[in-house]
């Protein structure tokens, strides 16, 4: 009898597996690159966070498809800096850049200045993507935080994100393209670790937020949540095994925006989530 149990058991657990290994097979190899032009068309892809690390990296993805990039960031400086570095790339599409301090206490006023200086930017062109990159991280415990450090994760991770992302799928819902709309999530949204319980917190809004948002518009946006692990950036300098640096990540990642609501998009990360 015992032994049945432990031979079920291994049952299901090698099935797990091979399960597994075949999805990362299909997803990892054999899945094809989308045609972003075709499904998305010809808009704006915009990016938060835009001027560095994960976000920059995305818009020299997308910059290669001859997408117009708006790149929205809270240093002009290091914003004209990513443009320079976009324009090297392909200097044919309309590259834009948006100062804008995310790390703020959103209410009537600075909602209303973001949408007005987006909708001066774009000057009725549409939007084909959001990339919503921006992030802040404090890695503490929570006693040792500093209330500043809370406030500006809550601010960027949650609050920022949130109605930018209602101010922009507003005017998707005019397109009659489809739309995407991308987050930089983390592992961390579902592994709890320690010094992570607010930043790991803002991830699993994050995630709970995208998750609803497919059910609400599903017919009309694509939403992929990305359960970001290991990558190095300039604000995240990592000792860690199976690290990424973000353009290869980014590249990687380009194969799964829109087919998967929350995905690693890297095998190293896959790894990391076992």
């Amino acid at each position: 009898m015992l032994e049945n149990f432990f031979y079920y058991i291994g049952m299901i657990f090698s099935l797990y597996y091979l399960c597994k290994f075949i999805h990362w097979v299909h997803k990892f190899f054999l899945l094809s690159m989308p045609n972003y032009k075709s499904k998305y068309g010809e808009g704006f892809v915009i990016v938060t966070g835009g001027s560095s690390g994960i976000g920059l990296s995305f818009a020299k993805e997308f910059i290669k498809l001859d997408y117009k990039i708006l790149l929205i960031s809270s240093s002009q400086q290091k914003l004209l800096k990513a443009k320079q570095e976009l324009e090297k790339i392909n200097s044919k599409p309309k590259i834009e850049i948006m100062p804008f301090n995310l790390n703020q206490t959103f209410d009537s006023n600075t909602i209303e200045d973001f949408d007005k200086k987006l909708t001066d930017i774009l000057g009725g062109e549409e939007i084909s993507v959001l990339i919503n990159n921006a992030g802040v991280i404090t890695r503490k415990y929570l006693c040792d935080i500093t209330d500043e450090q809370i406030l500006s994760m809550l601010n960027v991770n949650t609050v920022a994100l949130t109605f930018i992302t209602k101010i922009v799928l507003q005017k998707m819902l005019k397109r009659k393209s489809r739309s995407l709309i991308v987050g930089s999530g983390s592992i961390m949204g579902t592994f709890r670790f320690p010094t992570r319980s607010v930043y790991g917190s803002t991830k699993s809004y994050l995630e709970a937020f995208y998750e609803s948002l497919q059910r609400e518009y599903g017919d009309r946006v694509d939403f992929t949540d990305l359960e970001i692990g290991a990558v190095e950036t300039e604000l995240n300098k990592l000792n860690m095994p199976l690290k990424i640096d973000s353009d290869s990540f980014c590249s990687n990642t380009m194969k799964y925006l829109g087919k998967y609501n929350f995905t690693t998009s890297c095998l190293k990360h896959e790894i990391n989530a076992l």
